[in-house]
Parts: structure tokens; sequence; C-alpha cells
């Protein structure tokens, strides 16, 4: 679906720029729920190597999987793996919490874990998709697995939303699909709620509000990196 993408676009691109910072040449990375490896390019000559890890009954080309294996079921060592990226993965797990789990597992101390997933985003993959946890639920697992939050950036607010949503619901009108004007119109709404975004930004600078708390109760995907202590809990 070309709206969910766009979303997932916005999504990548704010992990490229957090991830940028943290890579270095020596390191291992490992794409849990690796899909077509949509990273590959960005990662390549930042990391040794990247390794993509999925399920080979998906969606996805399996030629993209160089490890079978689910981000609630690692098939790697305890305590081997430098960094893991997860990206749109862990809301079509039943458990999200054993994610958070196995990568606290197989990190090394100090190691990196660098996700995103959304929060207000319409049900999509049915039936694989089982969760949104606000920031405060994964602040929770986090704690509870052994990783410190190191970073998170939302991408949300009002206008964000309904430029994110309301092309998805347009999409699925059979009178715009028949006509092939649900991309048409989508795009119009889009651009319009992202110009009223922006114009909101502008305002909320103009009267010294803090802009990301003003849309903390918007949040459609959060993206964040999180580090793995010197001993967990799990």
């Amino acid at each position: 679906m070309r709206e969910t993408l766009n979303q997932r676009n916005d999504s990548q691109a704010l992990m490229q720029a957090m991830m940028a910072p943290c890579l270095t040449p020596e390191m291992t990375l490992y794409d849990v729920g690796c899909g077509e490896k949509p990273f590959a390019d960005f990662l390549r000559g930042r990391v040794a190597a990247h390794v993509g890890v999925d399920v080979d009954y998906g969606f996805y080309d399996t030629r993209h999987i160089d490890l079978i294996g689910s981000a609630d079921a690692l098939p790697m060592a305890n305590g081997s793996v430098d960094a893991i990226l997860s990206s749109q993965v862990i809301e079509h797990l039943p458990d999200p919490e054993k994610a958070i789990a196995e990568a606290a597992r197989v990190l090394k101390p100090g190691g990196l874990l660098f996700l995103s997933y959304p929060y207000l985003y319409p049900i999509h993959a049915p039936p694989w998709d089982f969760a949104r946890l606000s920031e405060f639920a994964m602040d929770r697992m986090l704690t509870a697995h052994g990783l410190e939050l190191v970073e998170r950036r939302t991408l949300g607010g009002f206008w964000y939303l309904l430029g994110a949503v309301t092309p998805v619901y347009l999409s699925g009108l059979p009178p715009l699909r028949a006509l092939r004007l649900s991309g048409a119109f989508g795009w119009i709404a889009r651009t319009v709620c992202r110009g009223l975004h922006a114009l909101e930004a502008a305002s909320l600078r103009l009267m010294k509000r803090d802009v990301a708390a003003s849309r903390m109760a918007w949040a459609v995907t959060y993206v964040l990196t999180a580090r793995r202590l010197e001993t967990t809990t799990t």
C-alpha cells in the first residue's frame, strides 16, 4: 500500500539519521525482520556486515535473508551481537516483549538496539497485527530487560497523524478505487496535512512551547536507540 510505504519512508529516514553517528566500520549489525533489506544501501560501508534475519514464510523474497529466525527467537548466541536493527516489526508479534528480551539476550554489553514501531496507525498486514505500545510501555520493557534508552524521537502530531491515515482510508473507498483516484486524493490530503503540520510547529515555537511535548499524544511512529547494560535481568 503506497500510503503505508510513505509512513515507512519517514520512519526509515529518521532511523538512518539516528543510526549514522552510532555505527562503526567494525560493527556487525543484525537486521531482524529484514524483509527486502531497505537499509542495505545506507548500511553499505558503514558496518563490517549487515546480516538479514527473517522467517522463511513471510511476505518477502527469501533471497534477502541471511539467517532464518524471528525477532522473538533469534538464532544468535548470548552476548554475541554488536547491534540489532528492528524496523516496523514488533507490532506483528503476539508477544512484543519477547523481542525486547531476545535483543537483550544476544547483545554484547554496550551493544545497540535500533528500533521503530507504529503507535497511532491503522491495522495493517492482517491478521498479523497484534500490538501498539506507548513510549511508557516500551520504557518499562527496556528497563525490565537490562536495556537503557539512549534516544527516542517521535513522528507524530495531530496533522501528521491525519496526513498518514487519511490516504489509507481513501485507498479503501470503492468509488475512488474504481476511478483510480484514491492515490491523487491521498496525495492531496497528505500534502495539505503536512503543510498544516509545519505551520503548527512554527506557531508552537512562536508561543515558546515545546513542539515534541505538544505532539506527544498524537504519536504515529516511535524510533529509538537503546543500549544493553553491563548486566541484564533476563
